[in-house]
């Protein structure tokens, strides 16, 4: 779209074909010549990599061609459902349609090419070749489900859910924080005696009851249930959403081949200042991610199970204040957080997960919180498992539990074996090079902060903001200034 479109072709053929020639000249996957043994060759990676929109963009172009719409229309539907931020599609999807005598579905093809790409002269050219000719042939009703399906891509859906209980004083500014952002508001109400179902429903929101049975997954996973959009945001009566890029945030929901994000929440303290933390609230709705854990419940698992990676978005943020103390005493908040994960470790202590949410729960109280931790590593070695997205999260908090009590030695092993476990991890590796520093080993503190900056398998992890990037640059500087302020011998 980028060409000279001064002199425009007012048929459809010398369209494509000067579109193809643009995207040819601006893509390197596309500089080579078709040959016929292209499809081949694009199929095979296909293969191997079926979740890459682009290639089965090209191999759409590809067979279109070739004259084969109906296996070009086939891939072109496979690359729209993993990312339908890709206006070439959409306008491919234009010419396709037009060309099976469909203009009027031409049109809304070519529409949303130019939602994603407003300066894009060539779909508006066919848009406005489309308008006004006559359908050749009426589609079958699947046929018009179909791209009705496509079509709809653009604008995926979201569903904000929640659950609650006596939010009252929250919730209201909870939901105007989402008010012109989502499509559906879902809430589970677990049994208020104040207003919060009134309010919930003064913002259009869908309430259905649950009785409470100390599972937080449990009463998530009834939201989920009555939720109908392509995405959901999981938030809480005390917390806001933050959109800091709308542009990039809609952009994000386009693009099927992740899984879900990660992003900041911006956690209010009793100070005043705000801690970040990060966590993955937003992801696709499928019938299998579900919440599992019946305390700080999570889909990470689910998403990855499908083989969905997870991405990170700085577009969007949640700002919270269900930290402060006040709130925390006001509604008992640590003894029922405590009281379930001891309940959940009576029903099966053999779970080094149930553990580790115990010993997070038995905060403020770091004895207590480290005798609940102390099971864990016997239970790992004799085969129990913390997966991916906890094991650094675990090693990171059960090291800060053995300085804090004096025992940095012992967190220091830990860390080695967590750093053999998850090689690269940054959240494993800045707190062991902090350890290090603070041992005077300059040389292996710098390695571990060097290795946060070095790109990893761990890019949508649950991490502190500046994990990969200022604290570990800030650890370095803190070195350079120690070993040059260093007396010579």
């Amino acid at each position: 779209h980028e060409h000279d479109l001064s002199a425009r072709p007012r048929d459809l053929a010398s369209q494509a074909q000067a579109l193809l020639t643009g995207i040819v000249e601006q893509s390197p996957e596309l500089t080579r010549e078709l040959a016929p043994n292209r499809e081949a060759e694009l199929r095979d990676r296909l293969s191997a990599q079926p979740r890459q929109a682009g290639l089965w963009l090209e191999l759409a172009f590809v067979l279109f061609q070739k004259a084969r719409a109906e296996d070009a229309l086939e891939a072109l539907a496979r690359c729209i459902e993993l990312d339908a931020g890709l206006a070439p599609a959409f306008h491919l999807l234009g010419m396709l349609l037009d060309q099976s005598g469909q203009p009027g579905y031409a049109e809304r093809a070519f529409a949303a090419s130019l939602a994603l790409e407003p300066n894009n002269q060539m779909a508006l050219s066919c848009l406005e070749v489309c308008r006004g000719k006559p359908v050749a042939e009426a589609l079958s009703p699947e046929q018009s489900a179909r791209i009705e399906r496509l079509l709809a891509c653009v604008h995926p859906t979201l569903s904000a859910c929640l659950i609650v209980r006596n939010e009252a004083e929250k919730l209201a500014r909870c939901l105007k924080s989402l008010e012109g952002r989502v499509d559906e508001i879902v809430v589970v109400d677990t049994g208020s005696t104040d207003e919060t179902v009134a309010i919930a429903e003064s913002f259009g929101a869908k309430v259905h009851h649950y009785q409470w049975c100390d599972d937080f997954a449990a009463a998530r996973n009834v939201a989920l249930e009555h939720a109908t959009g392509d995405w959901i945001l999981a938030i809480d009566a005390d917390e806001e959403l933050i959109v800091e890029d709308a542009a990039a945030f809609r952009r994000a929901l386009r693009d099927r081949t992740c899984g879900g994000y990660v992003f900041t929440v911006r956690n209010l303290t009793d100070l005043g200042t705000i801690s970040n933390s990060a966590a993955l609230r937003l992801f696709q709705r499928h019938e299998r991610v579900r919440f599992a854990g019946r305390l700080h419940e999570k889909v990470t698992d689910a998403l990855l199970a499908l083989g969905w990676p997870v991405g990170s978005l700085e577009a969007i943020a949640f700002a919270h204040d269900g930290y402060v103390e006040a709130g925390m005493a006001a509604q008992n908040k640590r003894a029922r957080n405590r009281r379930i994960a001891a309940a959940a470790v009576e029903a099966d202590p053999r779970d080094p997960y149930r553990w580790y949410n115990l010993a997070r729960a038995s905060l403020p109280d770091a004895d207590e919180a480290l005798a609940a931790l102390t099971p864990i590593e016997k239970l790992l070695e004799d085969g129990g498992e913390l997966s991916e997205s906890v094991y650094p999260h675990y090693a990171v908090f059960h090291q800060g539990l053995l300085c804090a009590l004096g025992r940095a030695a012992e967190a220091e092993a830990l860390l080695d074996r967590a750093v053999e476990r998850y090689p690269g991890h940054p959240e494993l590796h800045y707190e062991r090079g902090a350890l290090r520093a603070r041992r005077g080993d300059v040389a292996a503190a710098r390695r571990d902060f060097l290795a946060c900056l070095t790109p990893n398998a761990y890019v949508g992890a649950e991490r502190r903001d500046g994990i990969t990037g200022e604290l570990p640059r800030r650890a370095l500087a803190e070195l350079e200034r120690r070993l040059s302020e260093k007396p010579l011998a």
